[in-house]
């Protein structure tokens, strides 16, 4: 089963629509392209299936950064190029905001959640894989079920930035009867309606062969001469008294065939044919890159994360753990994130949107934690609607 599913229990949001994977629909799993993809589904699998959050995260920050080192493999067929930017720079958003959470105590499960982020745009960028996956279940009858490939890279990198930053939390314990400090919590999220500017995607298309007719090629094959016997009927009929009376007269007289037939030798003559074959030599192209413009579209459903609010201190009546918000992390998840997308360059993150990333930056360094939030929510919502 593959990280497609699993992530569906950490309620990653599935962009332009549901992933369903409860008992009432029996989906088959994603097969992923042989090579990288495959690899990196079935590491995620193993690590999410066993030890502690702390042992899953520490793996997973592990494998993240092995493979953004090593690259893509030298027999990689699928995550290369193009591709290979997007995976590239997904493991390294996750592994930025992971890290930014790891000093914090109790912070294994919002790591694990961040990297789970990442690896879910990971394989969704194995398009191959995803498109068959959608045919498989439209045929199945279940449509509503489409699982949408990741799209323009600077966007997706954003939108997964927003993401990891709503995982700066930390769940502190309160006792029944003490004194509760005031403290940033954040509000729920809720879903919007987001804009995709149309771009160039980078797809491969396989190699195609075609029979190419090449000539005719003959050959020659002699046939020697047969002779055998043929029987010739010949003959004459006898006639024969077969019946005489008392006085010796013949009153009855039988025809009686005499064969003299003979035989005698017949020859076919010898003789040559041809046999001809067309021939014809298979050429293949090989596979390639090729960009396709995707039309600008609206996004239903993307998932927002809430703002941050401030909560008076308070009398506890009762015992438990309270979920309080991280500002100075979430403001370093963001900080560290778009600073990542805009080293792309204004060219490809977008005049516009390149500057106000930009603004942001500069102006959250003089800010409070909870203002850069802000700041940087602001600018990267700015890039992901339209204006």
């Amino acid at each position: 089963m593959g990280l497609l599913r699993s992530l569906s229990l950490l309620m990653v949001p599935f962009l332009g629509g549901c992933f369903f994977g409860s008992g009432e629909r029996e989906l088959p799993p994603v097969e992923h392209s042989a090579g990288f993809f495959a690899e990196f589904d079935r590491m995620v699998d193993e690590t999410m299936s066993r030890g502690t959050l702390d042992d899953q995260a520490r793996t997973l920050d592990a494998e993240f950064a092995r493979r953004v080192d090593e690259g893509p493999g030298p027999s990689e067929v699928v995550a290369v190029g193009a591709t290979w930017d997007k995976v590239e720079t997904f493991l390294s958003i996750g592994l930025i905001s992971a890290d930014v959470m790891a000093p914090i105590e109790g912070s294994e499960q919002s790591r694990v959640d961040i990297l789970g982020h990442a690896a879910d745009r990971v394989l969704r960028s194995d398009t191959e894989a995803i498109a068959a996956w959608n045919r498989t279940v439209r045929d199945m009858g279940f449509a509503d079920a489409r699982m949408e490939p990741t799209g323009e890279l600077v966007w997706e990198s954003l939108y997964l930035v927003l993401t990891e930053s709503e995982h700066a939390y930390q769940d502190v314990w309160v006792e029944s009867g003490t004194w509760v400090e005031g403290a940033w919590v954040r509000t729920d999220g809720y879903y919007e309606q987001l804009w995709v500017d149309g771009y160039y995607e980078s797809v491969w298309q396989e190699g195609t062969c075609h029979d190419e007719y090449v000539g005719t090629e003959c050959d020659t094959y002699s046939v020697e001469e047969t002779c055998y016997d043929v029987y010739v009927e010949d003959g004459y009929w006898e006639s024969y008294c077969s019946w005489y009376d008392d006085e010796g007269n013949c009153i009855e007289w039988t025809d009686e065939w005499v064969d003299t037939g003979y035989y005698e030798t017949q020859c076919d003559p010898a003789y040559t044919y041809e046999e001809c074959t067309d021939v014809y030599e298979t050429e293949c192209a090989p596979g390639q890159w090729v960009d396709i413009w995707i039309e600008g579209h609206w996004v239903e459903g993307a998932w927002v994360p809430g703002e941050l609010v401030w909560v008076e201190g308070y009398w506890s009546d009762t015992s438990g753990y309270r979920t309080v918000a991280l500002p100075a992390q979430e403001a370093e998840i963001l900080e560290a994130g778009i600073t990542y997308v805009a080293s792309f360059g204004p060219e490809r993150v977008g005049g516009d949107c390149y500057a106000g990333l930009d603004e942001a930056l500069v102006k959250s360094e003089e800010s409070p934690p909870e203002s850069a939030v802000k700041l940087s929510r602001g600018a990267i919502l700015s890039c992901l609607s339209r204006h």
